[in-house]
């Protein structure tokens, strides 16, 4: 199995663990394909059985097995510096080819300090446990599309320059076992735009921006930022360059909506001023392992 692991901090500080020593070598890593879930259920009250509540995933607890062979004391004051405490760290875990990540904060590193050949294990705490790609994917709903590229020659004919993207409706697959895939969605207005709305279909959650006593009413120029994420949700309003947190413009049956697994239909609308949207969903794919 051809795999690395690095490991990078949040003063920048990076180091990549792998089949040789540089200085460690990386002889084993325990967490990294394991699911753990908590299974809520009630007992039954006078029948068999229990009741199914829900289940949800545990966080993930990554041990690091490494060796040295040689400046110990060394290694051991740069394995301090990688992995200090109280601080979020990033995990890039690569084997054939495939780069998935995930953040951590260090829960112990545990050095020996006995034979040529030293071990310290170093166990890592994830809060958020799925593994996520390194780059983000972007979906344009509504927009304009360039009709040609640079280098280019004009002809005497004419040419378009662009085209309408129009779609009301976008699917998004999710088959990499996790939900709850936060989303960035970003609505533009071209023109006059009044209370703009986001709808998943297959769960029937909506957000809308825009209440009888918070009416969104959007400018040319403006742009509206929802973000979606466990633990970052808000909607951002950018006018004439200015941005300012506007949650208390959300319509009050409003979701924070986030991917499910499986298929997602994505349509946008507004009460007025649709056709001048503009709409990209920005959203990074997560998984249960590697």
């Amino acid at each position: 199995m051809n795999r690395k692991i690095t490991c990078k901090n949040n003063e920048g500080m990076a180091a990549t663990f792998g089949s040789s020593f540089s200085p460690y070598l990386l002889a084993d890593c325990d967490g990294i394909y394991t699911v753990i879930n908590k299974v809520g259920i009630s007992d039954n009250t006078m029948n068999d059985g229990a009741t199914y509540q829900g289940t949800v995933v545990s966080k993930r607890n990554i041990v690091l097995t490494l060796k040295d062979k040689s400046n110990h004391r060394l290694n051991r004051y740069q394995l301090y510096q990688l992995f200090p405490p109280d601080t979020k760290g990033t995990l890039i875990y690569s084997e054939d080819g495939v780069d998935r990540v995930i953040d951590y904060y260090v829960e112990k590193i545990d050095p020996d300090s006995i034979d040529k050949v030293r071990t310290a294990t170093v166990s890592l705490i994830c809060p958020d446990p799925f593994f996520r790609a390194t780059s983000d994917i972007t979906l344009t709903m509504a927009g304009w599309e360039s009709g040609f590229k640079f280098i280019h020659a004009f002809t005497a004919e004419g040419e378009t320059f662009g085209a309408r993207i129009n779609e009301k409706l976008k699917t998004i697959e999710n088959y990499s076992g996790a939900k709850g895939i936060g989303l960035t969605i970003e609505i533009i207005a071209n023109g006059a735009v009044h209370n703009p709305s986001i709808t998943q279909v297959e769960t029937g959650n909506f957000i809308k921006v825009g209440t009888l006593a918070h009416p969104m009413n959007m400018v040319s120029g403006d742009v509206l930022t929802i973000t979606t994420e466990t633990n970052n949700k808000k909607v951002m309003l950018t006018h004439e360059g200015v941005t300012t947190e506007i949650n208390e413009y959300l319509d009050e049956e409003s979701e924070f909506i986030q991917l499910i697994a499986g298929i997602n239909t994505i349509g946008y609308a507004a009460e007025s001023g649709e056709a001048y949207m503009t709409v990209k969903l920005t959203y990074r794919e997560k998984y249960l392992g590697v």
